[in-house]
């Protein structure tokens, strides 16, 4: 499972809505670099999304921080998902129906959209898929368009 928001997955860990051992990554609109931005992060969080829990969302944090299951889009340069449509997916696959793109949406699955032609043709301007998989088959169109961006 995929979690979208830092905040609202850890929350939901943390009320027991979702159990942290089905986490394979949270991709956060979060920017830490430093323990003193982690510490500022978690000021901002327990007096909001994690008030009333938060000593068990900080253990929390600190478990998925230790096991790389933290990504933080905004300190490679790269777009953070939309939680528009809800905060969890079930897997890389299941990124395709985050999909911001018209062009995506009209789309077969076995065809390729103008982003994927595009990234085909100019490798070397874009970003490698924000979410890794381990198929190498798995195209930026099965990823979703706004998974990628320009260096």
């Amino acid at each position: 499972m995929i979690g979208l928001s830092v905040s609202l997955c850890i929350r939901d860990i943390a009320n027991g809505k979702v159990n942290i051992e089905d986490i394979d990554q949270i991709i956060g609109g979060t920017a830490c670099r430093t323990p003193e931005d982690w510490t500022c992060l978690i000021d901002q969080y327990c007096k909001t999304h994690w008030y009333g829990i938060e000593d068990l969302a900080v253990e929390i944090l600190a478990i998925l921080i230790r096991d790389g299951k933290i990504y933080q889009p905004r300190l490679r340069g790269e777009y953070t998902p939309t939680i528009s449509k809800g905060i969890w997916v079930g897997d890389t696959f299941s990124l395709a129906k985050e999909r911001k793109c018209q062009i995506c949406l009209n789309l077969l699955k076995d065809e390729k959209c103008s982003i994927e032609r595009e990234i085909e043709l100019y490798p070397e301007d874009y970003r490698q898929p924000l979410v890794p998989t381990l198929n190498p088959e798995t195209t930026p169109y099965q990823l979703g368009c706004y998974y990628f961006s320009k260096k």
